[in-house]
């Protein structure tokens, strides 16, 4: 037997890993840190049609759903992988609170292969990871969108370009209103590249979950000053 597969056989019997979901353990390889099952029947991807300034499944025809219609959008568009419920739930708790980085990269990889689905982003040139303040980054040790990024341009060749960094750290957005959440993040990122490297470029953020879409919205309207000629985004989950 190959020794690296006997060393991976026995640490997974040593420390059999379980799945962020069901928690149980883990008897054939994972995909983002959730068994097969898990993977393939507790997660909700996102089909077509879906609006195209917010992400968010539609019933009609129409290419934006009532609350965005007639409304001008920085970010457009938005396209999300998965609903966030169930088991994306899991598997982005696991990689964004536990420590678990393969499992972004592993999720990074899956948008990566569903990416040619979406036509409506195919001509951006360069992923945008959503940044985080230099503190949190310190603390969490890792930037999971970047890690999505990472997987997404393991499987499709898009370019990973910092083109943001955030200019104050905000207060966390979960409990807040739609309304509030666009005043914390209110200038809250500024260009992170000179003005010629980001003047007529097409920029597509990653990120792990849109929930109001403030922050993807505030990140697109920062890249669209600085000259920017489109910003889309590809989220991993969509929070309804």
């Amino acid at each position: 037997m190959d020794l690296a597969l006997f060393g991976k056989l026995l640490g997974r019997w040593l420390w059999p890993e379980s799945c962020a979901h069901c928690l149980r353990d883990i008897k054939e390889e994972s995909r983002g840190g959730l068994c097969r099952n898990c993977f393939h029947k507790e997660t909700s991807p996102i089909h077509r049609p879906f609006c195209l300034s917010c992400g968010s499944p539609l019933s009609g025809s129409r290419p934006e759903c009532p609350p965005c219609r007639g409304k001008k959008r920085a970010c457009r568009p938005i396209v999300a992988l998965y609903a966030y419920r169930d088991a994306a739930v899991s598997a982005i708790r696991a990689f964004k609170y536990l420590g678990h980085q393969r499992a972004a990269l592993e999720l990074g990889s899956a948008m990566g292969g569903r990416f040619a689905d979406y036509p409506e982003i195919s001509d951006f040139e360069a992923a945008v990871p959503m940044p985080l303040h230099w503190r949190r980054l310190r603390e969490r040790g890792y930037n999971q969108a970047e890690l999505l990024a990472r997987g997404l341009f393991r499987e499709t060749g898009l370019p990973i370009v910092h083109a943001l960094r955030r200019s104050r750290r905000t207060m966390p957005l979960v409990s807040l209103t739609r309304e509030e959440r666009k005043e914390a993040v209110s200038d809250a990122f500024e260009p992170a590249l000179p003005a010629d490297a980001i003047h007529g470029r097409r920029f597509l953020l990653i990120d792990d979950v849109a929930t109001s879409t403030a922050s993807l919205e505030e990140c697109a309207r920062t890249l669209r000053r600085a000259g920017a000629a489109a910003v889309g985004a590809y989220v991993l989950a969509r929070q309804f």
